[in-house]
């Protein structure tokens, strides 16, 4: 969802209004959960719900996001059908998520990506981090050899100085804000050819 570039917004663990959920438990059957050792009704949440630019407009869509042994216990589903059937009676929609589908090379690329970026930008403090995520964007612009990404970072680090991996890490921010755009799903980033690879944020 971070990666996507449809998504203006993420909420996760989004509280679903209690005094809903309750209503919609009981015009099911469906005991409404309660906080544990009490008879509080819990305010139940969805994993994400998402702010999504379709057609130049904000639209809404709600993820929940479950491992396929979670399906043996009925319980599950019992809570699932609440959180579906609000989302469905507020006219958004309701996708789920399983965790064994989903696509590991592309899960494994994004968190690679991400990890430059996922703490404020913490790992891209090294000096002129900036002015060479501007040259490498230039270079790359312009040049067309079909080394692979990891050749062209050690081959840059060498010709200007940069320390011992800056050149993949500026590479590895240039693909999580699509500066760089590639196939996500191939099995390795760093030994892709760069001819995969262009310019399009």
């Amino acid at each position: 969802l971070e990666h996507a570039p449809n998504v203006l917004d993420i909420r996760e663990q989004f509280p679903l209004p209690r005094e809903d959920t309750q209503s919609l438990a009981v015009s099911r059957q469906i005991r409404h959960p309660v906080y544990p050792s009490t008879k509080v009704p819990m305010v139940m949440t969805c994993d994400f719900l998402v702010t999504l630019a379709r057609d130049d407009e904000p639209a809404l869509a709600a993820f929940a996001c479950k491992r396929g042994d979670a399906f043996e216990k009925e319980r599950t589903l019992q809570l699932l059908e609440l959180e579906r059937a609000y989302f469905d009676g507020v006219g958004v929609p309701h996708h789920l998520v399983l965790h064994e589908r989903l696509p590991r090379n592309h899960l494994r690329n994004l968190i690679w990506c991400r990890g430059v970026t996922a703490d404020g930008m913490s790992e891209t403090g090294a000096e002129g981090f900036e002015e060479h995520y501007a040259r490498i964007c230039h270079e790359l612009s312009r040049h067309t050899r079909s080394d692979t990404l990891a050749e062209y970072a050690d081959n840059y680090e060498i010709r200007t100085g940069a320390e011992p991996g800056l050149g993949l890490r500026v590479l590895r921010a240039m693909l999580w804000d699509r500066t760089l755009v590639t196939d996500m799903t191939q099995p390795s980033l760093p030994a892709s050819d760069r001819k995969s690879v262009g310019e399009g944020k």
